[in-house]
């Protein structure tokens, strides 16, 4: 099987690629969606639950938290990607 540059992979069909999906795109965006709904549903029960069990907050689309062990994989990816200059600003 040849090897093939993942950008490549990436680029549609009529440009020569395999018209795959970026998944890192994709993965950001929907990070970002969810730090947006955390930021916007101050009654939602889901973002209640999230604050009582991390008890983070959000100030002006930064999040505030210290890492705990038990903090699921998607709660952390939440966090990491509202720190990211580029969707934090």
């Amino acid at each position: 099987m040849a090897r093939i540059r993942w950008d490549t992979v990436c680029k549609s069909k009529v440009k020569g690629g395999a018209g795959m999906a970026n998944l890192s795109v994709k993965n950001k965006a929907l990070l970002a969606k969810w730090s947006w709904r955390f930021a916007t549903e101050k009654e939602a029960l889901w973002r209640k639950v999230v604050l009582a069990k991390y008890g983070s907050n959000v100030q002006r689309w930064r999040f505030k938290t210290t890492y705990k062990k038990n903090m699921s994989a998607v709660w952390r990816g939440i966090v990491e990607n509202a720190k990211d200059e580029k969707v934090s600003k």
